[in-house]
Order: structure tokens, then sequence, then C-alpha cells
């Protein structure tokens, strides 16, 4: 029988897929509930194995095995460990966890693309019949494959009781388990990636600032080739503001390094030796520490913001917007410049946003930036590098790592078990 299913008006692949339990359904009968999918999640995964097992329950059935079988790709995507799958469907289908089968295939070169969802009964000795049916379908694993999503995709389903028909698709089934496993190193690299995951949710990185400053509020004006040739000329009659290099005039009107000159060191060295991990994208650092600094910043800057807001004051910019626009108007007359004063209305709303640049003006007492949500960021191949990267530096230290690189070095080696608590632990100790 072969059905369109998930349309408006007519059933829903699951809804098919539960009536032909019924329809099938022999009191006191062991079946295994078979499923091959490309895309796959653990919310259809477990609606999909609740209602097939509901139904056998409701007709003295018994849900003996749950084997399913997904492409590689969107297993890797999933994020998901197999073992955490299996025992998510396992609690669901009532089951012990040695008769809960859920495995990623690969087949190089190529997408595991076929969907079929099956409940398969044993052999019958007399006749070597299996009981059950075999569902071929258009539908993945997914909530729009089985018509559960408000944006269902319209599929088509055919539903075959055939005996013959269900040992071969129970063959082609082991067929695909036992010649198209994926290589160990690939599912080690997902178990690496997983606990990198797991193990850099925990904290942050903040990226090494190697800027300066006063690079957001200089003028920087350019050079005509008649300024290039009389640079000695500018530099005297400007020389007093401007500074003349090979191709452009340069001028840093607020003197930060003056202002910053008794710049707070709230964190030595130690402090981040304790409490960070040197990485390949910069420092990681467990969110409660990274509050903390965060804290100690806000409360380091803020008398050096006072101060800036009156250097940047409207009076102060009045008169440095003036000054500066003699100069650029003669050196713009005299065709030294290519820039004419127009220029400046940029530079004054640069300075004058200056004190409100809490995160910038930080870097001058922590060199170092946040990276937001670089997990989101950058990609599989990088995460797993930088997690190798890190935990080769760990296994050829000399030295017992403390601190936080003592817990992580803990972390690796356990699967990242009571990880949160270590580090919050971590934490009441240093406080």
């Amino acid at each position: 029988m072969v059905t369109l299913v998930n349309l408006p008006d007519g059933p829903k692949l699951l809804d098919v897929i539960a009536e032909t339990v019924v329809n099938t359904a022999k009191p006191g009968k062991k079946k295994s509930l078979y499923i091959i999918s490309c895309y796959f999640d653990i919310d259809t995964i477990l609606e999909v194995v609740k209602c097939v097992k509901s139904k056998m329950d409701e007709h003295k059935e018994i849900l003996q095995r749950v084997k399913i079988i997904v492409d590689i790709g969107d297993f890797i995507k999933s994020r998901q460990k197999i073992d955490k799958i299996k025992q998510i469907i396992s609690d669901v289908a009532g089951n012990d966890l040695e008769k809960v089968y859920f495995k990623p295939i690969y087949v190089s070169g190529q997408l595991l693309h076929a969907k079929s969802y099956a409940l398969i009964g044993g052999v019958n000795k007399k006749t070597q019949e299996r009981s059950g049916f075999t569902a071929v379908t258009s539908g993945n694993l997914t909530q729009r494959g089985m018509g559960i999503d408000r944006k269902n995709n319209v599929e088509i389903v055919q539903i075959d009781t055939n005996s013959s028909n269900i040992i071969n698709f129970r063959d082609s089934f082991y067929k695909l388990n036992v010649n198209y496993s994926v290589p160990s190193d690939r599912l080690q690299q997902q178990d690496d990636f997983l606990l990198a995951l797991t193990i850099f949710s925990e904290g942050c990185f903040y990226h090494k600032w190697d800027g300066a400053l006063s690079s957001e509020i200089r003028i920087a004006l350019n050079l005509t080739e008649k300024g290039k040739r009389e640079r000695d000329k500018i530099n005297l009659a400007f020389g007093n503001l401007f500074k003349p290099d090979k191709d452009t005039l340069s001028y840093t009107p607020i003197d930060l390094k003056r202002l910053f000159e008794d710049t707070p060191k709230p964190f030595n060295k130690s402090f981040w030796k304790i409490n960070s991990v040197e990485t390949l994208v910069g420092r990681w650092v467990p969110h409660n520490i990274a509050s903390t600094v965060d804290q100690v910043l806000s409360e380091s800057i803020a008398p050096y913001i006072v101060k800036l807001r009156e250097l940047t004051s409207k009076n102060n910019l009045d008169r440095m917007f003036n000054e500066l626009a003699v100069e650029i108007s003669e050196m713009k007359r005299k065709r030294y410049i290519k820039e004419d004063v127009s220029c400046l209305q940029n530079w004054r709303n640069k300075v004058a946003e200056l004190p409100d640049r809490q995160d910038l003006l930080q870097l001058r007492i922590l060199p170092y930036e946040k990276v937001p949500d670089l997990l989101d960021s950058i990609d599989r191949q990088l995460i797993i590098r930088i997690f190798l990267r890190l935990k080769s530096q760990i296994a050829i230290s000399k030295r017992q790592p403390s601190g936080v690189r003592g817990i992580i070095a803990r972390a690796i080696n356990n699967g990242a078990i009571n990880l949160s608590d270590e580090l919050i632990r971590h934490v009441q100790l240093k406080s």
C-alpha cells in the first residue's frame, strides 16, 4: 500500500506507522524496531519509539530491541555521543541498554539517503517466515519527516507485510551495519570534539590585543605629491601638531599614554597561570573567573573614564576642532593634503564616543579581549585541533598541572565528569 502522508487533509507518517503496528499486532509476540534514516533528531527518535511501544503495549506485544542506523554526517552535526543517545532511547523503550542499537554509517563519498521503518518479529521455526511490516518512505526521522512539525514535508510511504520483503529489509539493514561501519578514528575524532565542547563551553577565550588605543583617536591625512616633496616645509610650518611620514600626516590630540600612566595592574602573572590555560586561539578562562575579571576591570577603569570625559568635554572638543580646522584648511589651501576640514567631523564623533567604549578602554589595563561565541563561529576541525594541542601540552608537561590547568587535565582523562563542580570549588577556594 502506497500513501501520501503529511498533507493538510491526510494522515501523518507517524500515524501510518502507528496504525500499521496495530494492524499487524499479535499478542505475546516479541518484535524489534528497525530504523534507517539519513537525518534525525533526538526528540523525533523518542516520539517514534514511544508511539510504537505504546501501541504494542496496548495489544500485548513486546518491544524486544530498538535498532537505528543513520548517516555519519548528521550524527556528527548532532553533537551527541552514541552512548548518551542509546541511554535516552533505552529509558523510553524500557529495554536494557544492550538491547538498544544506534550506529552511524559511513559510505565513502556517498550519503546514506535511505529512509525506512520496520517492526519485525522472530523467525517462525515451521515456515521460516517473519511477521511484522516495513515502511519504505521518503520521510526522515525528523519532526518534519514524521509530520509532527507545523511545517511538515509532504512524503510518501509504502507499507509491506510480505515476509520475504521483511527478511530482505532485515538483511539490507545488517549489510549496512557490517560493511559500512564508521572507522574507529572518525568515532574517536567525534569523541574528542564532544569532549572539547563540554570543556570549552564552561568558559570563554581571551585573545591577546596587539592594537594601540591612540590609533582610535589619531587623525591621519594623506599627503599629495606636492606634500611629499615639501615634507620639510610642512614640518616647519605645522610640526607643532602634525608629524609627517612617507605618505601621511598624523596627530593624536589627546595623550592617552599620560592619562593612563598610573594604570593599575589588578592581575599579576600568577593569576593567569593559576586561573587559565593557553590555547591556539588565546587564553581559555572559566566563566566564573571571567566574571570576576569583568567586575575588577569595570571598577578599575571607572576613574579613568571620568578623566577622559573631562578631556573630551564639548568645550575641549570645540577648542581642538577649531584649532585643527585652521591647520587643515591652510594645508589644503597649499595643496599639501588630499582631505579637507570635513574629515574632522568623523574624528570628533569617534573621540566623543571614546568614554563610552569601556571594553576598549579596559584593554589599557588588561590587553586581552574576550572573544564572543567562539565555539559557534569556528569550525569543527579547529575546535578539535585546539583541544588536541592542549591535550598534548598537558601530557608532555614535566610538572603536575595545577589550578585550572589541573582541572582541565582531569576532565580530559575522565570525560569531564564533575567539571562544573570542580571549577566552582576552584573559585571558592581562591575567594
